[in-house]
């Protein structure tokens, strides 16, 4: 079997979660093409869906010196942040962006590292990215409202607040709130 079939092959796996066998024939086509980018980035996915993170920054490391892509770059600052070296993950969700403007989940996601690095106005203006990329995400709206809060922009947080409640009602809890 060729390395591009048993790459199919391993994404097919991976897509139905039969995380073992896919790791198995990823690790195949590393054999056959050491220097398979898309192998390793998803060996990386399938380490950081075990919380093994220092094998997933391994694989992500060396699928980027291959190739810079920006689903790579987002994996890795899910990687970096969950190691705790935040500014490095800020850099990598923030490299991502630079490779794929439209990509949502790097936006997301830097959001919340810069919230967490105390970067409340920075975090906020990342959130309201994602809410242009997706005018519909209650999630978006949430995490603006918490970002706005943090930065001290309570009207505003309120107002992000109530658009979260408005596109998923079912999700609003009652929560104590503090300003």
């Amino acid at each position: 079997m060729s390395a591009a079939e048993q790459l199919r092959k391993a994404i097919k796996a991976h897509e139905h979660g039969n995380l073992d066998a896919a790791a198995g024939l990823y690790e195949e086509v590393l054999r056959t093409e050491p220097n398979n980018a898309t192998a390793m980035s998803n060996l990386a996915v399938i380490a950081i869906s075990k919380r093994d993170y220092v094998t997933a920054e391994q694989y992500l490391g060396r699928a980027l010196a291959i190739k810079e892509d920006a689903g790579t770059y987002s994996n890795l600052g899910v990687v970096l942040k969950a190691r705790g070296r935040l500014r490095e993950a800020i850099a990598a969700y923030r490299r991502a962006i630079e490779l794929k403007p439209e990509l949502v989940d790097a936006y997301h996601n830097l959001g919340n590292a810069l919230r967490e690095d105390g970067q409340a106005d920075a975090g906020a203006n990342a959130y309201r990215r994602v809410i242009q990329l997706r005018p519909n995400s209650a999630d978006a709206y949430n995490n603006l409202g918490n970002a706005l809060r943090d930065a001290g922009h309570l009207q505003e947080a309120i107002a992000a607040y109530q658009e979260a409640i408005r596109l998923k009602p079912h999700n609003a809890a009652p929560i104590a709130v503090s300003f």
